[in-house]
């Protein structure tokens, strides 16, 4: 996590009185006890800015439309219309709520019966924006615009310079145009864009714009004409972005909530859009399950039972170089052995321990499953299937330095690795040079791409090197201690 912004939220958030006393305005919980595929799901609302993913029909939709049915200013119907033909399951389907409303915790529900919605009253009267997927239909496509082609449709005397615009596109998209927008005569929202290049007299209409230029601009006016504490609400937030302008307007995100205490609940199908945010600010959806934390899909359908036929043993470990490392180490003695296992990163030693415990105790789980944290995890093993990878350290570091110890004591062990990585004996020598230089004051996480970056190397084959290495040459008794664990578990079956 590398906002800023961020991080001052969490603050904000590990604060006693979270979200009372901090915010008078705040949905905190969600609790869907019936609406299309979850029964039961509690969903609590623990960042200010709250990422919605899962696979298509997961129900990050219906999650976010369960949010905005907490507020007055939001219809069901906006979410939820129903069909009098087809949508004869609507009945019994109920949402309750936790809230913070002008500063008091307060309880809600919405239900569909005697086929309408009813909502506990008074509901909160909180500023909702909904920015939906049609958003990024381009001007062009859409017949309200239709009446800005005429001549006489523009007054440029009334159009209004947007300097927030200009300023924020120019930070998301890098896009170095001076904005000016056009109101209409009553009622919310923009009418119509303009933008100016500043080195030039050229300027151009919202007609061409880009599909992400256009929904930022009108989002960005938007956000910033809203009350404090207002809820924003946002389908697939990367639409019409490039991979890095989503990272960069999730940050925007960040900053608004912090700067005017704004709640923000997006759906996203792009990892991009995760990586400001921490652990708690993230839902991962699937068959009608929830799970917090930042959980690639795949791992949820561990989770939840979905294991191909071939796999025996599910592994849970902290992220990419741990499950290299695991592989590597069942795979030095016994290839079989890494073929009946699923090691997936779940983003930190806490998910570890949630998620190994959430697997083994679902009835619906045929199959085991176990955690490894790193060597420098502070958190103690337990015996519910919690074991911890070797060393004190992070496992860069650690595979660093027994490397090196190695060398040291007389094995040709960087030979072994320049061999595996496919490198000449020149490039052994240089190699061995490289690595008695990164300083030991460098961040673990960067020593594999330091490397690699030397070499015109991949990541991920540097880690499967010196791992593979360290449990062949270098300690093989401890290689075997976690083999016999791995084979423990399978047997325990």
């Amino acid at each position: 996590m590398s906002s800023q912004h961020a991080q001052d939220l969490l603050k904000r958030v590990k604060k006693a009185s979270f979200p009372g006393g901090i915010y008078n305005e705040y949905l905190h919980k969600i609790v869907l006890e019936k609406i299309r595929g979850f029964k039961n799901v509690e969903i609590t609302f623990d960042f200010p800015v709250t990422a919605l993913i899962g696979a298509n029909g997961s129900g990050k939709s219906t999650v976010l439309g369960a949010a905005a049915l907490a507020y007055k200013m939001v219809p069901p119907r906006r979410f939820f219309p129903k069909s009098p033909n087809f949508d004869k399951d609507m009945h019994g389907w109920r949402i309750r709520y936790s809230i913070i409303n002008k500063g008091s915790s307060m309880q809600r529900t919405a239900s569909f019966r005697e086929q309408r919605w009813k909502r506990s009253s008074p509901l909160p009267d909180r500023k909702v924006a909904i920015f939906g997927i049609s958003r990024t239909v381009p001007a062009s496509e859409q017949l309200r615009f239709l009446k800005f082609a005429r001549n006489d449709a523009v007054d440029s005397n009334a159009l209004a310079k947007e300097e927030l615009v200009t300023k924020h596109l120019f930070e998301i998209l890098g896009i170095s145009s001076e904005y000016e927008a056009l109101y209409p005569e009553e009622g919310e929202g923009v009418d119509f864009l303009v933008a100016r290049k500043p080195e030039s007299s050229i300027a151009y209409s919202e007609f061409h714009f880009g599909a992400g230029e256009s929904s930022l601009a009108r989002m960005i006016l938007t956000i910033h004409s809203l009350p404090k504490e207002s809820l924003i609400l946002i389908e697939e937030v990367e639409n019409g972005l490039h991979p890095i302008a989503v990272t960069r307007f999730v940050e925007y995100l960040l900053e608004v909530a912090k700067k005017k205490n704004h709640q923000v609940i997006f759906t996203t199908h792009s990892s991009y859009a995760l990586d400001p945010l921490p652990d708690i600010a993230v839902w991962a959806l699937i068959e009608g399950r929830a799970a917090q934390g930042k959980i690639d899909i795949q791992v949820l359908r561990r989770l939840f039972g979905k294991t191909p036929d071939e796999v025996r043993l599910v592994v849970f470990v902290e992220d990419k170089v741990a499950q290299i490392f695991l592989k590597e180490i069942a795979r030095s003695d016994d290839p079989d052995l890494s073929q009946v296992l699923d090691i997936y990163p779940v983003s930190g030693q806490g998910n570890v321990k949630k998620l190994t415990k959430a697997h083994n105790e679902n009835p619906s789980v045929k199959k085991r499953a176990i955690g490894f944290l790193d060597g420098d995890a502070k958190t103690p093993v337990d015996d519910g299937g919690i074991y911890k990878l070797p060393g004190t350290y992070a496992p860069e570091k650690y595979l660093l330095s027994e490397v090196l110890k190695a060398q040291d004591s007389g094995k040709a062990v960087i030979e072994k690795i320049a061999a595996n990585l496919r490198l000449n004996s020149a490039q052994a020598n240089k190699l061995a040079e490289e690595l008695k230089k990164i300083p030991k004051s460098i961040d673990p996480h960067k020593i594999p791409s330091k490397i690699a970056h030397s070499f015109g190397l991949e990541e991920e084959d540097v880690i499967k090197a010196f791992a593979f290495t360290w449990a062949t040459e270098i300690d093989r008794q401890t290689a075997s201690k976690i083999r016999k664990i791995l084979e423990d578990n399978l047997q325990s079956l």
